[in-house]
């Protein structure tokens, strides 16, 4: 049952993290993107983030998923690399604070993993 799957995805930035924030989307290149479904996304702040970084701090219920090209997802950057790849757009529910954000104490390198919400809210 994927209904309390959650899927840990990657904040690059604090630009990716103000989209979040302010406009309640994620973006992931369908190229790159994990198989399984889920129904619910955590993101992970990696080392850019400073002394925020190395860590889980939100998560959401997705709404819904479409795929679209990058150049649309991020406007401003039209004339990217990448601008005529797909990317799924992934439209979220309010965004939670995690009363204790979850460290990577280990200091190992993240990209798309899955737990359960159950895991998530401990």
């Amino acid at each position: 049952m994927f209904s309390k799957t959650v899927l840990v995805g990657i904040l690059k930035d604090k630009r990716d993290l103000n989209i979040l924030l302010k406009q309640r989307w994620y973006r992931i290149p369908v190229f790159y993107s994990p198989k399984r479904k889920f129904s619910y996304v955590a993101f992970y702040q990696p080392s850019s983030f400073g002394r925020y970084g190395g860590r889980i701090n939100y998560y959401a219920r997705v709404k819904d998923i479409g795929i679209t090209k990058r150049k649309y997802v991020l406007s401003k950057e039209y004339d990217h690399p990448k601008a005529e790849d797909d990317y799924y757009k992934i439209k979220l529910y309010k965004i939670q604070k995690l009363l204790k954000p979850i460290l990577n104490k280990n200091k190992m390198r993240v990209s798309f993993g899955f737990t359960t919400l159950k895991n998530l809210q401990r």
